[in-house]
């Protein structure tokens, strides 16, 4: 019988959850139907680059993600 997986949701968003397993150190990032399994050190630099894309965009180009209904719409550019 396969040992019972310990994984708690530790981060959740408007798009996005995270979950972790603390039986394999693995992060999964669930973001719709989408799941990426990363280890901690990948998610660390996933964060970091993002904050720089952040970062660099115009100004006037960032929204507060809680107050956003294109988030919620699934908007698009195309």
């Amino acid at each position: 019988m396969p040992s019972p997986v310990h994984r708690k949701i530790i981060a959740r968003g408007l798009v996005a959850e995270v979950e972790h397993c603390a039986d394999c150190d693995i992060m999964q990032l669930h973001i719709g139907a989408f799941t990426l399994r990363l280890k901690p050190v990948v998610l660390h630099d996933l964060r970091d680059t993002l904050s720089r894309a952040l970062e660099n965009l115009p100004p006037g180009k960032t929204r507060d993600a809680h107050n956003d209904a294109e988030l919620r719409s699934g908007g698009s550019c195309h």
